[in-house]
């Protein structure tokens, strides 16, 4: 596994901060993900303090979890059991016990799937929600602890989503005019696109900040249908087309949130395009909170 290098924020410190450092070193050949773990670790508070009767479990495309702060919880890989909640359940329950609910999201029961539908729509509506509402006095009514149930969730898009940021850069530009000379359309080709960040995001969600290269450049404020594309010259390397945007140059800085999901896991160095870069960023006090938890497991797995 390739080694991590932590970047620790001082209490006068964010994010932010990292953003306009990285886009004052101007721009660059390949996306850089800013990874903010104090995000993943208010999450994972937040969790434990609404629902601490589920325990999150998360999928490989969620591994930065594992990787930078929480090698405690564990991962959802074809390697283990609980991949497949039938071949775990079936240790413990007998088969005419077991039912299975395609309809909604595998859901396993051992005497029927209505308190599972239950839960479900209780989980829908937290999600909404951003679990905002305490669900703890929830699940103990429809899963009580005397009936020995288990409950467990795979929350990896609620963990990671909101703790990657995307800095792309323009790298190039063309103007597209009517017969009549006027623009028609701009479009701009940036370091990153379909085969790096962009294979699962929908941009149009999440439009991004732009952050002018040149700031003593005087700008206008007028909306032009634009395109974006990646850098591959590949026809399908579109990252979005027909949105209102104000014009870009070339070394403009573009930022886009919510990429932890999937931005990473799914990056390919396709035409030899490198994927983008990591750059992973903690609080000190964060540090010190995750240090201390890992020395607990140690301790913990000794008296064992």
């Amino acid at each position: 596994m390739r080694k991590i290098r932590y970047n620790l924020l001082e209490d006068d410190s964010s994010v932010k901060d990292v953003i306009e450092l990285v886009v004052s070193q101007g721009p660059k050949d390949e996306p850089v993900h800013i990874l903010d773990l104090d995000d993943v670790v208010a999450k994972h508070q937040n969790w434990r303090r609404k629902l601490p009767r589920v325990d999150p479990f998360y999928a490989v495309k969620c591994r930065i979890l594992h990787m930078h702060a929480f090698p405690s919880i564990p991962c959802v890989s074809r390697q283990r059991e609980w991949a497949s909640p039938r071949r775990r359940l079936s240790k413990d329950v007998r088969k005419d016990q077991l039912r299975h609910n395609h309809r909604n999201h595998g859901c396993f029961c051992t005497w029927s799937v209505t308190p599972c539908r239950r839960l479900q729509r209780v989980v829908r509506k937290d999600q909404q929600r951003d679990l905002a509402s305490p669900r703890s006095s929830t699940t103990r009514q429809i899963f009580p602890l005397k009936s020995n149930v288990r409950v467990i969730a795979e929350p990896g898009t609620y963990y990671v989503a909101s703790a990657v940021t995307l800095i792309a850069n323009v790298q190039s530009k063309r103007i597209v005019r009517t017969p009549q000379g006027t623009v028609r359309e701009l479009m701009y080709y940036l370091n990153d696109g379909l085969f790096g960040s962009f294979d699962w995001l929908n941009p149009r969600k999440y439009p991004p900040q732009v952050i002018p290269g040149n700031r003593q450049l005087v700008r206008s404020r007028e909306l032009f249908s634009t395109t974006l594309w990646g850098p591959t010259c590949d026809s399908t390397d579109l990252i979005l087309s027909g949105m209102a945007m104000e014009e870009l140059q070339i070394g403009d800085f573009l930022v886009f949130d919510d990429m932890g999901a999937y931005g990473t896991v799914l990056a390919t160095s396709f035409n030899g395009f490198a994927k983008p870069k990591v750059m992973v960023y903690i609080s000190r006090r964060s540090w010190e909170q995750l240090e201390l938890e890992k020395r607990n497991r140690r301790t913990k797995r000794k008296e064992h």
